[in-house]
């Protein structure tokens, strides 16, 4: 794409009197055909007009709750910006414009509760920003829900255990249905005390 082009879609951006959610979309829409045959970018003014106008519409998306549509254009525009600031060594990890779009990944993640995949990034992101107690709100968040979901499994787990232990015709030797019984119980009993430190320590953390 001529660098030209791209930049008067980006300049086009800048000029919309009304920049609301539903504004945002119908533009970008009105552009995909060009947008979305993106191959390269070759200067440091394409990768800012580039990621600006996909920071944008991917805000709009995560606003309206869009999250999978956000994630599919991330996940198509992020490697090329990645290559694109490798090719001509332009490191721009810290600066807002590329993560306002890696944030806006890692909370569509976390809306649909991939947390394994919110959580690195949210943690990448505090690391380049410590000073930053959005992205610290959202990474605690992830961490309590990657530990609820644990905990969802482990409480399924050893439940069945107790269950598995009440039926005498599946187990035939008693006292291997007790201990099975025992150990689910206690690990059952584990998970709810831990669930509630968790909720408890969650709701008393500071920033």
């Amino acid at each position: 794409m001529p660098a030209l082009q791209l930049i008067n879609i980006y300049n086009e951006l800048l000029a919309l009197p009304n920049k609301s959610p539903d504004n945002i979309i119908t533009f970008y829409q009105s552009h995909l055909l060009i947008l979305s045959n993106v191959t390269s970018l070759d200067t440091e003014d394409e990768i800012t007009a580039f990621m600006a106008i996909n920071d944008w519409y991917t805000k709009a998306l995560t606003y309206k709750k869009q999250f999978n549509n956000a994630l599919v254009i991330i996940n198509k525009v992020l490697p090329m910006i990645d290559s694109s600031i490798e090719k001509i060594n332009y490191s721009l990890f810290n600066s807002q414009l590329y993560q306002a779009i890696v944030f806006s990944k890692a909370m569509s993640c976390n809306q649909l509760k991939d947390y394994s995949s919110a959580y690195p990034i949210l943690k990448k992101l505090v690391d380049a920003d410590p000073e930053n107690d959005m992205y610290k709100v959202w990474l605690r968040a992830s961490d309590h829900g990657r530990q609820r979901t644990i905990l969802n499994i482990l409480e399924f787990a050893f439940g069945a255990m107790i269950l598995v232990g009440l039926f005498k015709s599946y187990i035939p030797f008693v006292l291997v249905k007790k201990w099975i019984s025992i150990v689910g119980f206690i690990g059952f009993v584990a998970c709810i005390i831990y669930e509630y430190d968790l909720k408890r320590h969650f709701r008393t953390a500071k920033i």
